[in-house]
């Protein structure tokens, strides 16, 4: 009588963990990710080519899972309760119950007791593993679960059809059709440098390349105001000026105005001639820029560029205006960070104190990136201004002066130097936060 007991007990626990095994499997079959399973699939690993067909069709595999589940489920009930509640009632009939009020008691005792193990051996730890290592488990399973599969095929078929068939009834699609998000692809960049898998200049670059794609070309531009340039009707003299003591390889070039623009020359070329004599030897290598409106997206600008080779683009405004104009070099710089070449000196520099001092012309993305601000404090302005000067002017409602200081946003912002007009040097502090009553 006591080994059958303890047999049967045995068999119990053998179909409460087969049911884990197969709960384990269905959690991780859907929390597996692909991209990993082709990896080691690649690898010529079976069990990751089978786990990798399931995954993409995991109808007939999960269907698997639900027969097992359901008849792991009768069998236990009807075994357990069958086997054991007569000797548990008997147990309390001994101490004093009515034997029909025994027989209930040690019914429901037996069915607590399986369903409590059925949870948690079944059911909540074989689960947390597969969340745990969820591709690990999925191919240490999975051809075990195939084989069984194969086995069960006619019944599963049956299964796998009235399922499909009632996704069609409600208009839905069997396969899942979104892939991942931009914000779940940065969450996972996130997490993945927090447990020191990436380098924080990978997520920084791929943070670059989001915000890219939602950038206009407007944002990127070097104003008209800040460009140095050639006038074909100037003097030699101040032409010859404009080439040879320029800092840039290319440079606009206009008549009497940038409005009046002709084209762009490459200074390199002109330093090549034997003689610079006139005007008309400007003209000649004169190139033409791509020519795009100030509200096209950086991204496709970009496009443009690769498609027809010009590595120049001036950015027009709706009345034809010359506003200014983005390189090849700035777009690339805009995804990859900036380049620091030479001497050339920083748009903004972090002093001892904590502070930043910045450049007018700093943009607001590289400004966020600098802060480390990664909320939408600044987006309601964001066809208002699109550089740190236009950020103080739109804030204190004015052109301001050497001195000026403006609050917002939690930052302090200070004009340290003004260039006629123009905001050239901003003092950046941080508010300290507010404290709540």
């Amino acid at each position: 009588m006591g080994s059958s007991i303890w047999i049967d007990l045995m068999i119990v626990l053998f179909l409460i963990v087969l049911n884990g095994i197969f709960a384990m499997t269905e959690i991780a079959l859907i929390s597996s990710k692909p991209s990993k399973l082709e990896v080691e699939a690649n690898r010529g690993k079976r069990s990751a080519q089978i786990a990798l067909k399931y995954s993409k069709d995991p109808t007939d595999l999960l269907s698997t899972v639900q027969v097992g589940i359901t008849l792991i489920g009768i069998i236990n009930g009807a075994y357990g309760g069958a086997r054991f509640s007569t000797p548990v009632g008997n147990a309390f009939e001994q101490l004093g119950m009515s034997a029909q009020s025994a027989s209930t008691v040690g019914y429901v005792l037996v069915v607590t007791v399986i369903t409590y193990l059925s949870l948690i051996i079944g059911e909540l730890v074989p689960k947390r593993i597969a969340l745990v290592a969820p591709e690990r488990v999925t191919m240490a399973i999975i051809p075990a679960l195939d084989l069984f599969s194969k086995v069960m095929r006619p019944f599963i078929w049956i299964l796998s059809k009235s399922t499909l068939f009632l996704f069609k009834l409600l208009g839905l699609k069997a396969e899942r059709t979104d892939g991942e998000t931009e914000l779940e692809i940065k969450q996972l960049l996130f997490e993945g440098a927090q447990q020191g898998q990436f380098a924080h200049e990978e997520v920084q670059q791929v943070e670059r390349v989001f915000a890219f794609h939602d950038q206009l070309i407007y944002e990127l531009m070097q104003p008209r105001t800040t460009l140095e340039w050639i006038d074909i009707e100037d003097s030699m003299a101040d032409i010859k000026a404009a080439v040879y003591e320029s800092r840039h390889n290319k440079l606009p070039v206009g008549r009497g105005t940038l409005d009046e623009f002709v084209g762009y020359v490459d200074v390199r070329d002109v330093l090549m001639l034997p003689e610079l004599a006139a005007p008309s030897d400007i003209l000649k290598q004169t190139k033409q820029p791509l020519i795009v409106p100030k509200q096209r997206e950086a991204s496709q600008v970009l496009q443009m560029m690769q498609q027809t080779g010009s590595p120049i683009a001036f950015v027009l405004d709706e009345y034809g205006g010359f506003l200014g104009l983005v390189t090849l070099f700035d777009i690339l710089e805009e995804i990859v960070g900036e380049v620091m070449i030479e001497e050339e000196a920083p748009d903004v520099v972090r002093r001892e104190d904590g502070t930043y001092l910045a450049d007018g012309l700093l943009s607001i993305e590289d400004l966020k990136r600098t802060l480390g601000i990664r909320d939408a404090r600044f987006d309601e302005g964001r066809n208002a201004y699109h550089t740190l000067a236009g950020l103080v002017i739109y804030t204190l409602g004015d052109f301001p002066k050497r001195g000026d200081i403006v609050e917002a946003y939690g930052l302090r912002f200070e004009v340290v130097d003004m260039d006629g007009k123009r905001v050239d040097q901003v003092l950046i502090s941080i508010l300290p936060e507010e404290k709540e009553e």
